[in-house]
């Protein structure tokens, strides 16, 4: 299913949250409106979405390892973004979210894979290629 055919997506997500990027290939973090999430997946070839919430321990090592990952890969087609479930509870709904870490890969707009733990590192390399 592509994540862009779901109708009213954009309203559904449209609020005054805000998602976190954790990284650009090396830029410094970037915050995103919800409104503008759709067009960066359209944009894009690649976005991850990392569901997490401050208070999760494992939740701590995912912006790292896709950092690690992302300088290795060198693809500006790859866009990583964080999304803070306490306050994207709606936005997480939407996506069943039902626990945190999870990572969800998206490839020209459909999801390819979710992850609802840490996964390695090799495992979402295979995703983006």
């Amino acid at each position: 299913m592509n994540i862009l055919d779901i109708p009213n997506l954009q309203e559904a997500i449209c609020s005054e949250n805000i998602f976190y990027i954790h990284f650009t290939l090396g830029k410094p973090m970037e915050k995103i409106k919800p409104d503008e999430f759709v067009a960066q997946l359209k944009a894009s070839r690649f976005v991850i979405l990392d569901f997490s919430s401050p208070g999760c321990a494992p939740c701590k090592k995912v912006p790292p390892l896709l950092a690690e990952l992302m300088t290795e890969m060198s693809d500006t087609s790859i866009r990583a973004f964080e999304v803070d479930v306490t306050e994207n509870i709606e936005f997480a709904q939407k996506f069943m979210v039902l626990g945190v870490p999870t990572i969800i890969i998206f490839k020209e707009g459909k999801e390819v894979i979710r992850f609802n733990s840490v996964p390695k590192k090799d495992k979402i390399k295979k995703a983006l290629s």
